[in-house]
This record gives C-alpha cells, sequence and structure tokens, in this order.
C-alpha cells in the first residue's frame, strides 16, 4: 500500500488535501505540531511534532519510512510572511526533511512553492520560460528550496515535483484576508473598501487546490508545475460575482484607480492540464456558492 507523508495537515490547503485523502484507500502520516487531530479517520496517522526538531524529524522517517511525501508546511500568517525571518527556518527545515525522507527509502515527494519565486513583470507566469526573480523573502526562501530541492533529488534518483500555488481562496483561510473579510461586510450590510480593484490574478479554490496536488503527487510528472485555474480575473470581477450571490452589490466601494503595481498576474497551466491530466471540479461561480455557504455558517 501506498503511504504518504503530508506535513501542514492542520493548515488552509492541508484540511482539504486530509478530506480527500481520507476516502482512499492509502497510508497516510500527517505531522503536525498542534496537540488536535482535526480528522479521525481509520487510514490517518497523526505525529505532533515539530518539523524544526530535526533530530525528532529524522526518527520519525526511520520509523514510517513513507513512499510519498507531500510537504505544504510552512510559515503562512497574512502580510508577514512576506518579511518574516522564520522563511530562512522553513527553508533549512524543508531541506532537512527531504533528505531524511530520501534515506528512509522514499521514492517521490511534491513539495509547494508559490508564485512568488516568479519575476512579476513579465505578467504570464510560465514554468520554464518565465524567470524567477523573487522580490521577497518569502520569495527567495521558496525559490532557494526549490533549487536545493530540485539538485538534492537529481543527485539522489528522486521523483520530484514542484508546485507553484497562485491566489487561493477558499474555506479555513484566514478570516481578515480578502474574500472572508469581504463576505462578513456584505452579510452584515456594511460597506467594503477595496485598493487596487483593477489587478488581474488567477485566483483558485483551495478544493481545486487539495485535488490538482494530490493529482501531482500521484503522476509521475517532475519540476515545477503551476497550480491555477488557468483563468484570471480582477479583483473587482470576483468581489462584483460574490456580491452579486449575496445581494449586496451596493455596499462594495472602489477606490479610485492610481497606478496600480503589478497590475497583472497570471499562470500558464499548460503542464497541469496536459502532463498532470487534471482539471477543476469548480467553475468560480460553483466555488463562490459553496465559498459563501461555509463563511455563512461560521459568521452566523
Amino acid at each position: 500500500m501506498k503511504s504518504i507523508l503530508v506535513t501542514g495537515g492542520t493548515g488552509f490547503v492541508g484540511r482539504h488535501v486530509l478530506a480527500a485523502m481520507a476516502k482512499q484507500d492509502i497510508e497516510v502520516h500527517v505531522v503536525t505540531s498542534s496537540n488536535q487531530s482535526i480528522l479521525v479517520s481509520e487510514n490517518i496517522n497523526w505525529h505532533h511534532l515539530d518539523l524544526h526538531n530535526t533530530s525528532a524529524v529524522t526518527q520519525l522517517l526511520k520509523t514510517i519510512k513513507p513512499s510519498h511525501l507531500l510537504h505544504l508546511a510552512w510559515f503562512a500568517k497574512p502580510v508577514e510572511y512576506w518579511t518574516s525571518l522564520q522563511n530562512t527556518n522553513w527553508l533549512t527545515s524543508s531541506l532537512h526533511l527531504l533528505t531524511s525522507f530520501i534515506e528512509s527509502g522514499g521514492s517521490r515527494a511534491v513539495l509547494v512553492g508559490s508564485c512568488a519565486e516568479y519575476d512579476w513583470q513579465y505578467e504570464h507566469c510560465h514554468e520554464i520560460d518565465t524567470p524567477c526573480i523573487p522580490k521577497t523573502l518569502y520569495g527567495s526562501a521558496k525559490y532557494a528550496c526549490y533549487l536545493m530541492s530540485k539538485a538534492i533529488a537529481q543527485q539522489s534518483s528522486l521523483s520530484f515535483a514542484w508546485a507553484r500555488l497562485f491566489f487561493l481562496f477558499g474555506q479555513y483561510e484566514y478570516a481578515d484576508r480578502l474574500i472572508p473579510s469581504a463576505i462578513k461586510n456584505l452579510k452584515q450590510k456594511t460597506v467594503f473598501q477595496v485598493k487596487n480593484g483593477e489587478q488581474v490574478r488567477d485566483f483558485m479554490y483551495v478544493k481545486d487546490v487539495a485535488s490538482a496536488l494530490l493529482a501531482l503527487l500521484n503522476s509521475k510528472v517532475q519540476g515545477p508545475v503551476n497550480i491555477a485555474s488557468g483563468k484570471p480575473l480582477s479583483i473587482k470581477q470576483l468581489l462584483d460575482n460574490m456580491a452579486e450571490k449575496l445581494n449586496a452589490t451596493q455596499y462594495l466601494q472602489y477606490q479610485p484607480n492610481q497606478s496600480i503595481q503589478d497590475a497583472i498576474l497570471t499562470a500558464d497551466i499548460g503542464r497541469l492540464n496536459k502532463e498532470v491530466k487534471w482539471q477543476p471540479q469548480y467553475s468560480i461561480h460553483s466555488a463562490l456558492e459553496d465559498n459563501i455557504a461555509w463563511w455563512e455558517k461560521q459568521l452566523a
């Protein structure tokens, strides 16, 4: 039976990954620093330890000997993660995790990166053609992790893929992020002010992100792969869509357009569609409806 080690299983993306894994006939091991197990399932085994504790990580890998690794964990507190020095700790710990996984006999690893690795002046990001020139400590740490992981994998003959996530929204994200904040204000019939409404981004529902990551993990595709919808929208289009579903369009207030930095950032998803052979389950409309329904319950 396939044995998968998942890190970050209690996080925004990880919760949805585990929900999908719980339905499969696989052995899943989850590493978390939390004292709680958020999902009870016969095939999911919880291990409570700090991934920065290198000796504990090494011992765990020697014990469970997983065949596959999906590494989601990283410091992700909104706003702070862009500049936090914790990025350097996660870079070091991620590389140790990967080497320990290889030494324990692991055969397939998928680590999670970010569109922040790319040079955003190119606007449309392709895994091979677009240069990676990150502007933030977060993006730099992720790109450094990719380069080192790639070199380690090649030297060790490890099957390795690097998933570059773009702009996510959905259930369990931080409540002060754009979409949850907008839903809360619109539900309460209070004005929600929006900056940079004309910015164009590739938004993807978190349940589809989880599905795409599992498809990538189960494939043989190697190297960087963009995890995105391939259907860019402006922030205004996204919020207008959502406000219509809440019958609250009059409460959206867009600030006058000024010079917008990084106005467009979209993803090429050719590798995801053609090589991984993955297609989304949700349209933007069904994703917003599903997400609104969930957040309404949380805000009730």
